[in-house]
């Protein structure tokens, strides 16, 4: 959940990532993130591979405490923290809620049909994701939360990710803001990178999604597309 958070369109998140490119086109004064960094005067323009380079050379030293606050809990029969997954499922247990009328559902009815299932007869609406995830879906048109970074040197290197309630809060704690809403399993530097580096994920994603299970897509997304781990399981 790439946004997740769960990260969201790509020609946003290539939009944005042309903010970290900025870093290494004008480092001086921007590990502190009390200014404004310029976008690069054309948004589609092609990033040179040093600039990916470094993007993926950078390390998130706090991914444990971001996954964390997406508050995903174990399913009855979970997807086991292990070897082969380090992230809990985030689709399931699935959020279902019982009702006589619309009017009572917890959280509004996604845009999007291949989120949920509704029965209006039988009263019943399914949301295809843990709860956290549906919470998230009903507030993403209103919620001010941003993701933000902030260097630990000047290296460049090592970084940490924090959600902030807005903008001005994050700048005024000396952060970067990478992207709109909450930090996530795809929020790091080095996943952002792919996105640049893949202009068109719609095939690739596609293929890797066909696979039978999700090892394989996991393994796909990771061998072909060059997620990380975290972000390639969800």
């Amino acid at each position: 959940m790439c946004h997740i958070g769960y990260l969201h369109p790509v020609s946003l998140t290539v939009k944005l990532a042309m903010v970290f490119t900025t870093l290494w086109m004008f480092p001086s004064n921007h590990m502190t993130g009390t200014s404004e960094l310029k976008l690069l005067p054309e948004p589609t323009k092609m990033v040179s591979k040093e600039h990916l380079e470094r993007l993926k050379s950078t390390i998130l030293i706090n991914s444990d405490s971001v996954y964390e606050r997406l508050n995903l809990v174990s399913a009855q029969k979970p997807r086991h923290r292990t070897k082969e997954f380090i992230t809990l499922d985030p689709y399931n247990p699935q959020y279902k809620q019982s009702f006589e009328n619309l009017n009572e559902l917890k959280y509004p009815i996604p845009d999007t049909g291949e989120l949920y299932e509704l029965n209006e007869k039988k009263g019943k609406f399914v949301f295809r994701g843990q709860e956290s995830v549906a919470r998230w879906f009903s507030t993403v048109e209103t919620n001010m939360d941003v993701c933000a970074l902030k260097f630990e040197d000047s290296s460049l290197i090592e970084y940490q990710l924090e959600t902030f309630s807005s903008r001005s809060e994050a700048l005024a704690a000396d952060y970067l803001v990478t992207h709109v809403g909450h930090c996530g399993t795809c929020s790091s530097l080095s996943n952002l990178a792919i996105y640049l580096e893949h202009r068109d994920l719609t095939t690739v994603a596609r293929v890797c999604g066909r696979k039978r299970n999700a090892k394989k897509i996991k393994t796909c997304l990771m061998k072909s597309v060059g997620f990380d781990e975290p972000c390639a399981e969800t």
